[in-house]
């Protein structure tokens, strides 16, 4: 059983490790904006009458220093003067290498534009973003919100503290796991390893990012299990069977929770989320308890 639990605790943290990575990865390659189909062709890449192959949308090789709005920010050393703009990406030096440089006559080229400041609160949720269209939906796009907790962040030292108060799970996950009761346990660390994730995101990326969002949605789902799991243990023992400790510490988790919406910013919502952290974990273990001494009769 020993070494079960430490194998689980150690594949969690790889786990959290590895979603933690991707995402610092992924927010340094992103850029803040998004390409958009205009709906327009361009003939080619150098000017070619229509082709009669099909349309590939795709994007230049490399953007010269020319405004087609405006021709005097052409820069005055430039070779190609009188050539189309969309030409010195393929004539550039640094493209002469490319293999498929001669077909690229013949495809006519979808034409996109950048939009600058894109709202990215939607983008990359993959197959889960019917579900997170429906919470928008259904709560009026409060749902998938979450607090700015500028200017903290995963290193400052409000920012760790924050984090670590989701460590009460862990603990109380292992304790209940070690104890004998292994789904309640194991649910009890997936719920803190997620909200950990979550919590790390909303402090790397700000506000409106689909990281955090994606984030966000994967707790309500390992959060939503966990509590249903203490649920149907309460409604197992019986109201006489649940002490009084469980009923006082998940009454004041939830006043935690709800005051961390109701000041949902900076460091009163750190201070009372990490409240809710803190009982709703002490809650979750105490509840494991009384679920396992009634099992054993006691």
């Amino acid at each position: 059983m020993l070494v079960f639990i430490m194998f689980r605790s150690l594949m969690s943290c790889v786990v959290i490790s590895i979603s933690l990575v991707s995402s610092f990865a992924y927010s340094n390659i992103r850029a803040p904006y998004s390409v958009v189909n205009t709906g327009k062709t361009n003939v080619g890449f150098r000017g070619n009458e229509r082709s009669p192959y099909p349309q590939i949308p795709c994007t230049k090789l490399k953007m010269w220093p020319f405004d087609e709005e405006n021709p005097s920010t052409k820069s005055e050393n430039s070779p190609r003067k009188k050539e189309n703009p969309a030409n010195a990406s393929i004539n550039d030096s640094s493209n002469q290498s490319n293999p498929f440089l001669p077909f690229l006559d013949f495809i006519p080229v979808q034409e996109y534009k950048v939009i600058e400041n894109a709202d990215l609160s939607n983008d990359n949720l993959g197959p889960l973003l019917p579900v997170a269209e429906k919470i928008d939906e259904l709560t009026g796009g409060w749902g998938l919100t979450y607090a700015d907790l500028k200017p903290e962040t995963p290193t400052t030292p409000t920012g760790i503290a924050f984090l670590a108060t989701n460590l009460g799970y862990a603990l109380a996950g292992g304790l209940l796991t070690l104890h004998g009761d292994i789904v309640f346990g194991t649910l009890t660390e997936l719920a803190g390893a997620v909200s950990l994730w979550y919590h790390y995101s909303q402090l790397q990326f700000g506000q409106d990012r689909s990281e955090v969002r994606l984030a966000l949605l994967t707790d309500y789902i390992f959060a939503s299990a966990a509590l249903i799991t203490g649920g149907a243990y309460l409604v197992s023992m019986g109201v006489q069977s649940v002490p009084v400790s469980c009923i006082l510490l998940g009454g004041s988790s939830v006043v935690a929770l709800t005051l961390s919406w109701v000041w949902e910013f900076g460091l009163p919502y750190i201070f009372w989320h990490s409240t809710w952290h803190i009982l709703s974990a002490l809650t979750g273990y105490f509840i494991g308890q009384a679920h396992i001494a009634n099992a054993a009769g006691l």
